[in-house]
This record gives structure tokens, sequence and C-alpha cells, in this order.
């Protein structure tokens, strides 16, 4: 259980609470601008949840030493490394899904720029496309077809070549 203070005098109170209300820790504080605030509130409570609501629950008291500990880090000008920690979301086999979108276009003869496959596969690693793609329903309809076909996982050392 969290209680967030309001911002008295430029400064924003986070506390970990125990089911009946009582503060487990000593509250976390930080003061700053109201945006800077937030941020605060935000990334303490992100840490926390990611304690107390993950797949293996920890303790108020594995939260409050996860969150000093993060806040030690930050104070040392050091912040998580983007791989570091539970993944960002659904990871895609690239490979995979240049497959699946060359196979579609070939079927309904729109090809264009895509002549072959390593084209498609190339094109994926724009992240503009790239999200264009995940965010086309029939794509990853497609994708999540030939998944399954596969027995659920794609094999991991599938490469442009071995799908062509």
């Amino acid at each position: 259980m969290v209680a967030v203070g309001p911002a008295v005098g430029g400064k924003v109170i986070y506390e970990l609470l125990q089911a009946d209300g009582k503060t487990v820790h000593t509250p976390f504080e930080y003061t700053g601008d109201p945006l800077s605030q937030f941020g605060f509130v935000t990334k303490v409570g992100n840490v926390a949840n990611s304690v107390l609501n993950g797949d293996d629950p920890g303790s108020v008291d594995d939260a409050a030493t996860d969150i000093t500990e993060f806040l030690a880090s930050i104070a040392k000008g050091v912040w998580r490394e983007p791989g570091e920690g539970r993944a960002r979301g659904p990871k895609y086999d690239k490979d995979l899904l240049a497959s699946v979108l060359f196979e579609g276009r070939a079927a309904e003869k729109r090809v264009g720029k895509f002549a072959d496959l390593a084209t498609v596969r190339e094109a994926l690693e724009d992240k503009s496309f790239y999200a264009k793609v995940r965010a086309n329903a029939g794509a990853m309809a497609g994708y999540y077809a030939e998944l399954a076909k596969r027995g659920g996982e794609a094999a991991p050392q599938a490469s442009v070549d071995d799908l062509a």
C-alpha cells in the first residue's frame, strides 16, 4: 500500500504503508519543481510496484530496499541500463516477421520496393517501419499464425537465409 503526500513547500512524500495504513519505512522525500516531483513519484511507484506486484511478489521491506538502492544509484548519476531489468514489451522474431510480410505482399502481388526477403528484413531495422508493422493488425495476425504453426516459438537460430 502506498500513500503520496501533497507537495508542501516544494516537497513530495512517498510512503510505503502496511495494510492497516501505518507507515512501514521512513517516507521517501523529494524536493523539486512539480514536473520533477511527478517523475519522482512515478519512478518510485514503478520500482515499488515491480517488487510488490511482480511475478514473484516481494514484501514492503523488499520494495523499500529496491527504492533505496535506486535512489542511491541516481544520486551517483547512474541510471538503469537499457537492457537491464524486466523486458519492456514483447520481443518479435524479425526474421519470421520479414518472412510473413514478404509472403503476404507476394501473394497480393504488391512486392514493390520489397523485391526480396532480405530487403524486407533490412527494412525492419528502421524503427519507424518496424513500429508501423507492429501496429498493423493484419501483419501481426499473420506473424502469430506462423508462430503457432512453428509450435509457439520462433526458432532463435532462424536467419533470413533459413526462411528464404
